[in-house]
This record gives structure tokens, sequence and C-alpha cells, in this order.
């Protein structure tokens, strides 16, 4: 969703199963375009929901920061 010529924000979700009971991740950033690179910044949230495997629940949340860059 643009806010500006410059600003954008940037959502994403997905639920899945499989060999795992649940696993969903959600993700919200503000992002700011140069020329070729965008430098964004936001909250991501990921929770793993696994039966029978060394790690049975795992949950890994928190702001990040990441560099876009266009050919």
């Amino acid at each position: 969703m643009a806010l500006s010529d410059k600003w954008y924000v940037s959502c994403y979700g997905d639920v899945g199963t499989g060999d795992s009971d649940l696993t969903w991740q959600a993700l919200l950033g503000l992002n700011y375009r140069f020329d070729q690179v965008d430098l964004g910044f936001g909250y991501r949230y990921l929770d793993y929901d696994i039966d029978g495997s060394a790690v049975d629940d795992m949950t890994i949340k928190g702001p990040y920061a990441g560099l876009k860059v266009r050919f």
C-alpha cells in the first residue's frame, strides 16, 4: 500500500500444515524507496507447532530491518 512516492507499507501472512500441526506467520513493515534500493523495517511473528520433533513448538517474533535491491 503506497503512502507516498517514496513510502509504502508491506504486509504478509500465511497459515499452513503438513508435517506440522499448524504453522503461521504475519509481517507488517514500513519501507522507503530509493532509486534502486528499498530500506524496510517492521515486525514479524512466526509460530510452529510440530509434534514428534526435537522442537515441538517454536515461536520467533520481533523487529526486523532489511534491504531490497532492484536490478
